[in-house]
């Protein structure tokens, strides 16, 4: 799972521009997970 959210936030912030609020709540929704923005900026690093 872990995997298919890092491809969704660089498809995201990468691909599409978007903002790290709009990504995180696409994420949280599709994942059905609780990601803070921070949270996903320290994934997206990895």
């Amino acid at each position: 799972m872990v995997h298919g959210i890092i491809i969704a936030i660089h498809r995201y912030i990468d691909d599409y521009g978007w903002s790290w609020n709009m990504a995180r709540r696409l994420i949280n929704r599709a994942f059905h997970t609780q990601f803070t923005e921070a949270e996903l900026k320290t994934l997206y690093r990895q």
